[in-house]
């Protein structure tokens, strides 16, 4: 399953029309948005795939509901966040989507090592990146 990393154009199905990309941006009302990758593994290090393929179903369910407490927890500093910020600003990150080289550097031998890296992920981009990872599992559970 992993390792197709390499082998995938970075945004598939952004380049098909079939979504957005992925990005985080506040919306007018003050809500954080952020836009579901179309596969994870086109973004997600090969350490994270592996990671992530190694658990059991009983222990990716526990980090899926570690990863969404960390996901939430985020909203506790929106408010700052969102003080920093202008509408224009966060018009513009309509367009982006989460950099690769925020999680490029992730070499998550270990759940803790894992969310431990997600939480040092800048606050603009943590989100998508749960999220990324947050996919992958499910994906993984599905399958």
């Amino acid at each position: 399953m992993h390792g197709r990393r390499d082998k995938l154009p970075i945004h598939p199905c952004r380049d098909a029309g079939l979504c957005q990309t992925c990005f985080m941006w506040l919306s007018s009302d003050g809500r954080a948005v952020s836009n579901a990758w179309g596969d994870p593994t086109g973004a997600l290090p090969n350490t994270v795939l592996e990671l992530i393929e190694s658990l059991s179903s009983t222990e990716r369910h526990a980090m899926g509901d570690s990863l969404r407490e960390l996901s939430m927890s985020m909203f506790e500093g929106i408010d700052e966040f969102a003080a920093t910020t202008t509408a224009a600003i966060e018009a513009d990150f309509r367009k982006q989507w989460l950099p690769l080289e925020v999680i490029e550097g992730f070499r998550s031998r270990t759940v803790t090592e894992l969310k431990r890296e997600l939480a040092e992920v800048p606050f603009r981009w943590r989100l998508d990146a749960c999220l990324l990872v947050e996919q992958y599992i499910e994906e993984v559970d599905t399958d």
